[in-house]
């Protein structure tokens, strides 16, 4: 069973930082990332001594308290082992420091080699005789590629249903929303949360 860890490191002067929006909704909040390898020191409680650029510890309230939601470690293409801390950014006009709660989760969603998520797909799987088997990622491609480019062939853009996320909306949605709309002319496309898109959006026009 997962257990939140009972410390969560402060992010060192030297931590890199990323600016992201949160991955749950369309709403856009703006969060801030900081890694750093695990094998260096953790910052200090004071302004001066960490990343963040404030004294803690502070109220949870306050939009700056770092909780165990917003920590995760991963392991990262250069083989080493890296923290992860998300934090909403202060002063962002779409949240102002505040977060959901799901948003103040967003870094509990990166793969960990030793959380919930050690499990997640590395690789695509195609099912060879009775059992899934791992290709690249240009055979998965290849390979759905072509059965779409059958089916319309086969049976006309009406044939073919997408079912995508919706998250961050336009900003995320932008390449699907084309695939189906300007290049297979499908009406039959829904959000994940969503029974379609509406009469009102079939009627867009996505251009190149």
């Amino acid at each position: 069973m997962f257990r939140f860890p009972d410390h969560v490191p402060i992010p060192p002067l030297s931590a890199k930082k990323h600016r992201t929006s949160c991955q749950y909704c369309i709403v856009g909040c703006g969060y801030t990332v900081y890694t750093w390898p695990t094998d260096v020191a953790e910052g200090g409680l004071k302004a001066t001594e960490n990343a963040v650029g404030f004294d803690l510890p502070t109220s949870a309230l306050s939009g700056r308290w770092i909780s165990p939601g917003m920590y995760n470690q991963t392991v990262m293409q250069d083989g080493r082992s890296y923290h992860i801390v998300i934090i909403p950014e202060q002063g962002y006009q779409v949240n102002q420091g505040n977060h959901s709660i799901r948003g103040g989760t967003n870094a509990r969603g990166i793969w960990n080699p030793d959380g919930p998520t050690a499990d997640r797909l590395t690789t695509p799987l195609l099912k060879v005789g009775g059992a899934q088997q791992p290709i690249s990622w240009h055979a998965a491609l290849t390979i759905a590629s072509g059965v779409l480019q059958q089916t319309v062939a086969q049976h006309g853009p009406q044939g073919v249903a997408f079912r995508m996320y919706a998250y961050q909306w336009f900003e995320n949605t932008y390449a699907i929303t084309k695939l189906y709309f300007q290049h297979i002319h499908t009406p039959n496309a829904a959000f994940h949360n969503r029974a379609s898109f509406g009469a009102r959006r079939r009627r867009w026009k996505i251009r190149a």
